[in-house]
């Protein structure tokens, strides 16, 4: 494999110029592209035992195939291409076909043209794929999931000359107990989202539940040296990430009310369209640009209700006035 591989150290090589990079590392990745955490997270999955002397190459992709957000992290490791994706909302049905893209373009950056369509027989590392599953939405402990189940026509009569497994573990707290014994780094990164997730659910704001949560962290001892390092980095990217979930909550909400208020007839689903239609691409992207530029929650709300129109205090919409005639 070495002779065809290509210059460099892999699929993350091109990243470390760094310059402008539009997609961000997501927390997950930040902790876990460390090679020391994701062996230890390995071994735990599998029950293997590779030490610090374990020759290890990290092949995360750097593009930007999938979020804005950047929640996955690779590396070969003896003979292996390992690939650990974190998903935080409900689990994505598509996951297998978007494992076969994450592999084949993986494949393509290890390998000159040459090599693959030249006469020499290449070895290639062995794919192995797992989701570590800290949504909200109850899922089992362990599930697996196929490609050839998204194939259209299944049954003996279709064959197939295609597969690939990913392997989804639930990694909220109280799930898979196991793996949080074998594993520190795990233990410690689920202790710290279910922190974020506990301050963020009182009274605190949002940007003051990750203060909490991250103080509350390097009080226990918990990813001390990395939060110290990245912790405004780690605030700055979840602020976000939170913040443009609950926009799109905002959106569908400010459009149901536009609805009523307007008296159209059932006037939450036309106001959930108007929502849909207030988060066309431009407009989305310039509530990106201010949550970038550091804007709150409510002067993102007074960004939205600026577009409805105005009305006197104390008066009545028209069709509530009709319905007092």
């Amino acid at each position: 494999m070495k002779k065809a591989a290509k210059k460099g150290t892999g699929a993350s090589a091109g990243a470390k110029s760094g310059a402008n990079r539009k997609y961000k590392d997501g927390v997950f990745r930040m902790i876990f592209k460390d090679k020391d955490r994701f062996r230890e997270l390995y071994n735990a999955i599998t029950g293997l035992n590779y030490g610090a002397e374990t020759e290890m190459v990290e092949t995360t992709l750097t593009d930007a195939l999938y979020m804005k957000q950047k929640n996955d992290v690779s590396f070969l490791i003896d003979g292996r291409m390992v690939v650990f994706m974190e998903h935080q909302s409900t689990i994505n049905k598509n996951i297998a076909l978007r494992m076969l893209i994450y592999a084949g373009r993986t494949y393509e950056r290890l390998f000159d043209a040459e090599a693959i369509y030249g006469p020499q027989k290449i070895t290639i590392p062995r794919p192995e794929f797992y989701v570590l599953y800290n949504g909200k939405a109850p899922a089992p402990e362990k599930q697996e999931v196929r490609l050839s189940e998204l194939f259209e026509r299944q049954g003996e009569k279709y064959p197939f000359s295609l597969d690939l497994s990913v392997t989804i573990y639930n990694i909220n707290i109280g799930h898979n107990t196991d793996l949080f014994c074998r594993s520190e780094a795990l233990t410690h990164y689920e202790t710290f989202v279910e922190l974020v997730r506990v301050f963020g659910s009182g009274e605190d704001g949002l940007g003051q539940a990750i203060e909490r949560a991250i103080a509350e962290c390097v009080r226990r001892g918990i990813l001390v040296d990395f939060l110290k390092l990245h912790g405004s980095e780690v605030m700055n990217l979840l602020t976000a990430e939170l913040d443009e979930t609950k926009l799109r909550k905002l959106w569908v909400d400010y459009g149901v009310e536009m609805g009523v208020e307007m008296g159209l007839e059932k006037g939450v689903a036309v106001g959930r369209e108007e929502g849909r239609e207030e988060g066309t691409a431009a407009e989305r992207a310039r509530i990106v640009r201010l949550i970038e530029r550091g804007a709150s929650l409510d002067d993102l709300k007074k960004t939205l209700s600026a577009k409805k129109p105005p009305r006197k205090p104390g008066t009545r919409s028209p069709e509530k006035n009709k319905k007092n005639i």
